[in-house]
């Protein structure tokens, strides 16, 4: 996830790192940050005024209160500034989950050695070993793990989403024997 604190600061060099993986939907989502952002700050900027203005106006009702004026007029002005502290406080609350939400929909930047484009533009730099010579076609691991009965995609897919594969049986016990090998 990208910091919201880089995007901020060096807008200018996340456009150019993102605008690398030629994708032009990246460049609206970024706008879309920035007015999320901008608004997030100035919700922010808003309560923190009012707060200020609340705790002035608290010292102001207890001397008034200590000399004997009425303080009416201030209580119900601290009242409304409460009402809308709170409702400034949801909208903060609101606008920071969905700019989270956002910024995890952004991919990280590429480094300066990466090809520029998606993932057909990646190259191999080097290999090692000699790759072996099959009799029979290869097959990919999600349709040969059900088969050998290691994990079940469509019952996963059903219990929590496209993601993690749910291991079942030999492929069970084989994730949890690497873990345990790992701790050790």
């Amino acid at each position: 996830m990208i910091d919201i604190k880089l995007l901020r600061q060096d807008a200018a060099r996340v456009r150019a790192a993102l605008a690398r993986r030629l994708d032009p939907a990246l460049d609206s989502a970024l706008e879309d940050l920035a007015v999320l952002e901008r608004r997030r700050r100035e919700a922010v900027t808003r309560t923190e005024a009012l707060k200020a203005e609340r705790n002035a106006a608290t010292g102001e009702v207890a001397r008034r209160k200590q000399a004997g004026e009425p303080a009416d007029d201030l209580l119900a002005s601290l009242k409304r500034s409460a009402e809308e502290v709170k409702t400034l406080d949801a909208e903060v609350r609101s606008l920071e989950a969905d700019l989270e939400q956002r910024l995890l929909r952004i991919p990280n930047l590429l480094l300066a050695e990466v090809a520029e484009g998606d993932q057909t533009a990646n190259r191999v730099i080097r290999e090692w070993g000699a790759k072996p010579a099959l009799t029979f076609p290869a097959r990919p691991h999600w349709e040969l793990g059900p088969t050998l009965g290691l994990f079940d995609l469509p019952r996963e897919a059903r219990m929590a989403g496209s993601g993690f594969p749910l291991f079942t049986g030999p492929g069970a016990r084989l994730v949890r024997a690497l873990k345990n090998f790992m701790l050790d």
